[in-house]
C-alpha cells in the first residue's frame, strides 16, 4: 500500500498549547505518513472555506469528505448550494455495486466534492477512489446512534467501567469507519493522499489512539492562514 499523509485543523482554543509532531514513516513505504490532528472549525464558513481551498490545490480531481451521518452530509451538500461555488455530489442510496461504481466514476470527472458517509459502502467497498483522491477531510469519528440498542450494549460491558464500556460500544466502532474510509484511498506503491481531521475528538487520547498506527503523527494546522499554506505545500 502506497503512504498516506492524514492531517487535520484546528482554531486554537483559549489556554490550548499546539503540539507539532512529525512521523518518520516506515520502511519499505514509497513516502512518508504524517497525521495532523486537531480541533473542528466553528461554523460553517470554516468548512467552506477548507473545501474550497482544498478543491483548487486539488486539481487533478475532486475531494472526498466523508461524514458521520447522511442526513449531517445532506444538510451540509444543502448549505453550500446557497453559500459557495462547489459542484458537490452527494452519495446517493443505491444498493447495486455497478451503479454505485457509475457514480463514482461519473462524480470523479464532473464535480469538486464527493460527500460519503463513514461505514457506509461508498466508503468501505470501493476500490475506485485509490489513486484518485489527493485531497479528502473526515468531518468527525462515526460515532453510533443513541439508541435503545446501543443502550443494552452499554449495559453489558457495565461490568468494564463506564468508560470502557463507551469505548467498546461507541469510541471503537466509531474510529473503525474512519480507518476504514482512509484505507480506500490509497491502493498500491505511490499512491498518497491528505486528510484534514476535522473534529476535535480528534485531540482526544481516547479517539486518537483508535487510529491507525500510520495515522497517529503530524501536526496541528492553527489558522485558516495555516491550512492554506499546508494545502500549498508539496505533497
Amino acid at each position: 500500500m502506497g503512504a498516506l499523509k492524514i492531517e487535520s485543523e484546528v482554531d486554537r482554543l483559549p489556554g490550548q498549547i499546539p503540539v507539532r509532531r512529525t512521523h518518520p514513516g516506515h520502511a519499505g513505504r514509497s513516502a512518508t505518513a504524517q497525521v495532523e490532528m486537531g480541533l473542528r472549525a466553528h461554523g460553517l464558513g470554516h468548512l467552506d472555506l477548507r473545501l474550497q481551498g482544498a478543491g483548487q490545490v486539488a486539481a487533478g480531481g475532486p475531494v472526498a469528505v466523508f461524514f458521520p451521518s447522511y442526513a449531517y452530509a445532506d444538510a451540509i451538500a444543502k448549505e453550500l448550494e446557497r453559500a459557495a461555488p462547489l459542484r458537490v455530489a452527494l452519495q446517493p442510496r443505491l444498493t447495486d455495486l455497478a451503479a454505485q461504481t457509475a457514480w463514482v466514476e461519473q462524480s470523479l470527472a464532473f464535480t469538486d466534492a464527493l460527500f460519503l458517509v463513514l461505514g457506509s459502502s461508498f466508503a468501505e467497498s470501493i476500490d475506485a477512489l485509490g489513486g484518485r483522491i489527493t485531497h479528502a477531510m473526515v468531518v468527525g469519528p462515526a460515532l453510533p446512534e443513541v439508541n435503545a440498542v446501543q443502550r443494552a450494549r452499554l449495559a453489558e460491558f457495565s461490568p468494564l467501567g463506564r468508560e470502557a464500556a463507551f469505548r467498546r460500544v461507541y469510541q471503537i466502532p466509531g474510529m473503525t469507519k474512519v480507518n476504514q474510509a482512509l484505507g480506500r484511498l490509497v491502493r498500491a506503491p505511490g499512491q498518497h493522499a491528505r486528510v484534514i481531521l476535522h473534529c476535535r475528538r480528534f485531540l482526544e487520547p481516547a479517539y486518537a489512539s483508535l487510529l491507525a498506527p500510520d495515522y497517529q503523527f503530524g501536526a496541528n494546522v492553527l489558522t485558516d492562514a495555516d491550512l492554506v499554506a499546508w494545502l500549498k505545500r508539496a505533497n
